[in-house]
Order: structure tokens, then sequence, then C-alpha cells
């Protein structure tokens, strides 16, 4: 099995490497809308790139890789057919867009990209949004105890609030 090892930073961290051109970075991601486009350049057909929204749940950035490392790119996630597929972006190139202003991560000769690679770093990117779904299912209204018991089935494993006063506490406890 091969091992990786990753320095990633959080797309949130993305900006601050902009102007600091020692560093290149590792990212972590899922595909915003698993869509990534590919574009010819009319001007010169020998000229590619790849279009695609990295997101890790509360963060998005663009990425844009250019003629061959974008043509493998695409390549490698067709043949992966999956959805949800985590894109693991190492030594990246931060730029910015000049007509919008926009950041965005391109590929530089060190850039090697991994689609979802044995790594605990995806489990905890899955884990993350699992959590940050759950957050944004969470009925936000809030309920008595009286209320919860009376519940039906419909509310099996959701994500509830209640507000609760102790009143008493009882410091022995019958087994």
């Amino acid at each position: 099995m091969k091992e990786y090892t990753f320095d990633l930073f959080g797309l949130n961290d993305v900006s601050k490497f902009l102007n600091d051109n020692r560093f290149l970075i590792d990212v972590i991601g899922t595909i915003s809308k698993n869509e990534a486009i590919s574009v010819i350049s009319t001007e010169d057909t020998s000229k590619s790139r790849m279009k695609l929204e990295l997101e890790d749940g509360r963060n998005m950035v663009m990425v844009t890789f250019f003629n061959e490392f974008g043509q493998s790119f695409e390549k490698a996630l067709k043949a992966i057919e999956a959805k949800n597929v985590v894109v693991v972006i190492t030594s990246a190139k931060v730029n910015k867009y000049e007509a919008t202003g926009e950041i965005y991560l391109t590929n530089y000769p060190a850039t090697r990209f991994y689609l979802s690679p044995k790594h605990y770093s995806v489990e905890l990117l899955h884990k993350s949004v699992k959590c940050l779904q759950a957050e944004e299912e969470t009925d936000t209204t809030l309920y008595t105890i009286k209320e919860i018991k009376n519940f039906t089935k419909d509310y099996i494993e959701k994500n509830v609030l209640c507000h609760v006063t102790v009143k008493k506490v009882e410091e022995e406890c019958n087994l």
C-alpha cells in the first residue's frame, strides 16, 4: 500500500499564500456540484484548461489546471466513476484572476493530484461534511421535554433543540 504525506491547509487559508512565492500548498476538498469543466482555447487548440470548484463544506476555491495536467486530471476523474470524489491537490500555486480578482489554485511543475486516496484526511473530510449537513438539517424550533416525548417516528435520529431547567439533582443513583 502506498503511503501519502500531505501538509494540508484549509481552503480558507489559500488567500494567505497569494503574495508568498516561496510556498506551494496542499489542499483537500470535494468537487462542487460534482462538475469539472474542460475548455480548449479557440485561438490555439494545443492549449486547454480544466476548471473546477473545490469545497470543504464551509469554504470554496476555484482550481484551474492547464494543458496536459488538466487533461490527465479529466481522464482520471472519468476513470474513477464515483460521486463525491475527494481531491487532494499537492504543491499547488495560488494565483488571482486579473479580471475578477478571485483567488484560485493552479498547477505548477511539482503539482500532483490524488482522487479519493486511502488517507485519514479523506475520512476526516467526510465526517466534517456530514456534521455540517447535520447542523443544516437541525430543526431550530425550541421544544419542551413534554413535546419531545410525544414526537412521532418522523423524528427518529433527527437533531432538535431543547431548553431544560434543572431543579433538583439526586446524588444517589439506583442501579
